[in-house]
């Protein structure tokens, strides 16, 4: 990572029950925990935390420590590593729907397909990562019909595209997370 700039760490919290996902919500508004955003979602994950933190051990002490102290046992970490771009602009905007797409790519493709999902209509957000896949990218739309679209219709059109897991979440209104 280049030296002044934070890490940025998308981690999908699976096997989480209400309790949890609500005490992770909770951590976003306490300061110095490195927790900037948590949505609830549907799908093979429970909730979707974004971190930041100064550098790797940084993410590390927060998803061993500050969420498993949540409650968040069960946990798959990423760790943004190009464009500069960071998936949670989102939080600037509200769709009604969002959906996280992991996505293993082909080999040598992963710059391609962040560049293809830039363009794709409601798109939020888009990072080449570490981990189990190999870009995450997030999407919005205000139905859910639109958002289906988008991921059947366009997303899945990508030949660079092996496979993806994607989870949705929905706008909990007034009052709610979103």
């Amino acid at each position: 990572m280049r030296r002044g700039r934070s890490v940025d760490a998308y981690v999908f919290v699976k096997n989480a029950d209400l309790a949890t996902v609500e005490q992770l919500q909770r951590l976003v508004a306490v300061e110095g925990t490195g927790v900037r955003a948590v949505e609830p979602l549907t799908g093979p994950a429970d909730a979707f935390v974004a971190v930041e933190a100064p550098d790797v051990r940084g993410v590390r002490r927060i998803v061993q420590g500050t969420l498993r102290d949540a409650g968040a046992r069960d946990t798959d970490v990423a760790l943004g590593i190009y464009p500069a771009q960071r998936i949670v602009r989102r939080w600037l905007q509200t769709p009604e729907y969002t959906a996280y797409a992991r996505i293993r790519v082909h080999p040598g493709t992963a710059k391609d397909v962040v560049a293809a999902v830039e363009q794709m209509e409601g798109h939020l957000g888009s990072a080449a990562v570490t981990g189990t896949y190999d870009v995450l990218a997030a999407f919005g739309a205000q139905d859910f019909d639109t958002l289906t679209d988008v991921l059947l219709g366009q997303l899945h059109s990508l030949d660079a595209i092996a496979w993806s897991v994607t989870a949705i979440a929905q706008a909990e209104g007034p009052g709610g997370a979103s």
